[in-house]
């Protein structure tokens, strides 16, 4: 007899709908085995993800990272942390250093 296992999908309370359907450009990169299509994240996803941290809404990614099935599928917590290394800063010499997401999400 075969038991079938679904992952609950829960949303943040304060709604990360938006925000994650913005991460689109990153899906090829991030999506897991199997699912992913690119060995690298995309500009697109780059400016994303850089968006993300400059708007606050970085914190959605967070609840990405502890509920890799949040978008109904799974994702790699290892590609999304490494976007913090892969992307370049558009704005680095204003803000010369940023904190990673590992270390930002490790507070939520």
């Amino acid at each position: 007899m075969a038991i079938a296992t679904t992952a609950a999908v829960v949303m943040p309370e304060d709604g990360c709908t938006e925000e994650l359907t913005e991460m689109s450009p990153c899906l090829p990169y991030i999506s897991s085995p199997q699912s992913n299509l690119s060995s690298s994240p995309s500009n697109s996803c780059c400016v994303q993800f850089n968006w993300a941290f400059d708007t606050g809404r970085v914190t959605c990614l967070c609840h990405l990272i502890h509920q890799p099935f949040l978008m109904g599928f799974h994702v790699s917590v290892t590609r999304i942390l490494s976007l913090s290394s892969i992307c370049p800063r558009t704005d680095a010499a204003k803000f010369p250093s940023r904190i990673s997401l590992k270390d930002f999400c490790e507070g939520t």
